[in-house]
């Protein structure tokens, strides 16, 4: 078992949380191989580095990265994590405005 995964009855990666945890460095880019992860939070950590590898999770269907120390700009790319109802990334140094999204499942952001 690693600490703070969830998986599924296939042994698939579906949750992880890591807040809290002062971890530093850069959310990394394997991390965006997780297809089937549903849940990422990853809040009030000092991780830096852009948000570029989680927009490839489709099936998350909530990512929390608030209180870090990540930067770049939001990009329309957010938009293929289409299953997304939760997205919290306030209290970092992101640029632009979260793009317009398609997604009806949205719910909560900032």
């Amino acid at each position: 078992t690693w600490l703070g995964a969830k998986c599924n009855s296939r042994r698939e990666i579906i949750g992880i949380n890591r807040a809290r945890l002062n971890l530093t460095g850069t959310v990394p880019y394997e991390m965006g191989l997780l297809t089937k992860l549903v849940s990422l939070d990853l809040a009030q950590n000092q991780l830096k580095g852009t948000l570029d590898p989680l927009y490839t999770l489709g099936s998350a269907r909530e990512i929390f990265v608030f209180d870090n120390q990540l930067t770049g700009t939001m990009t329309r790319d957010l938009e293929n994590c289409k299953a997304l109802s939760k997205f919290m990334a306030g209290t970092n140094q992101l640029t632009g405005e979260l793009p317009p999204l398609q997604m009806s499942n949205l719910g909560e952001y900032y």
